[in-house]
């Protein structure tokens, strides 16, 4: 796998970790990452697990992102990080790398999110065009979406982002993404205009309110059984043609119903 010369990340996001002190001249990241590090030395056997809600989702996430790349042998691998109503913070560059640290086990991500979660949608490409795919935000790892039992029939979906092969397949999905968003918009208008509180779907509450009512059917779930079955090995290299071809089959296709095990769904 290629990886990228450059990672875009989100300026606001980088900044609010990296920015150094004035007075200290350290960063929030080499602050925390040495407070953990001695914990960890102190606590022999134990993981690290990064995790935040909205603004500090996308911290946890970048946070996670950089520990899990750390060659110091404080940190124990994989770095696990559970994300919730966490904001796009990076391009597609980020994603390819982040999935290299996941690949190679030093990573693992969930990010939970609430249907009708504006602030997951967000923020949108700089660009304004798909075919700038470095400018274009874009989540990483393993999505858990929650629905409102209300409004849908399935409470949960879990699934992997969909790989899409070269320049043509991303701006293809991106084309459509952006037309079912624009037909939506349209559909939604009228209830859209009314004054409901969206912003209740971003709190924390309701947050905790949709994992309590799935928490028997997610401590069924376990993450390095996931992971397993994402990262299948064929030939090598899960970037060859027919793995992805066969990879696609296994997840999604063929989906497990039984054994207590979710469905697991590629998808963007």
């Amino acid at each position: 796998m290629d990886l990228p010369s450059n990672v875009h990340i989100h300026s606001g996001f980088y900044i609010l970790l990296f920015g150094r002190h004035r007075t200290k001249g350290k960063t929030k990241y080499d602050v925390i990452f040495e407070e953990v590090a001695k914990l960890l030395q102190t606590h022999r056997g134990y993981r690290l697990y990064v995790t935040g809600h909205s603004l500090g989702g996308a911290i946890a996430t970048l946070f996670a992102f950089y520990a899990a790349a750390s060659f110091d042998q404080r940190i124990p691998k994989p770095v696990t990080c559970i994300a919730f109503a966490s904001p796009k913070l990076a391009g597609i560059d980020f994603r390819i790398s982040f999935r290299a640290l996941e690949k190679a086990g030093c990573l693992r991500c969930v990010r939970v999110s609430n249907d009708r979660d504006v602030v997951t949608t967000v923020p949108t490409d700089r660009s304004g065009s798909c075919m700038s795919q470095s400018r274009i935000y874009r989540h990483v790892g393993m999505s858990l979406t929650l629905y409102n039992t209300m409004f849908y029939t399935r409470s949960m979906q879990l699934g992997y982002t969909r790989r899409y092969p070269g320049f043509c397949g991303l701006c293809c999905h991106d084309w459509s993404k952006q037309t079912r968003r624009l037909i939506w918009c349209l559909a939604c208008w009228p209830t859209l205009c009314c004054k409901e509180d969206y912003t209740q779907w971003h709190s924390c509450a309701e947050y905790t309110r949709r994992i309590e009512a799935q928490k028997e059917e997610l401590q069924t779930q376990h993450l390095n059984y996931l992971y397993s079955r994402i990262f299948t090995k064929e030939d090598g290299d899960d970037d060859d043609d027919e793995a992805v071809m066969a990879m696609d089959r296994l997840l999604y296709g063929n989906a497990i119903y039984g054994d207590g095990k979710l469905p697991i769904e590629l998808y963007q």
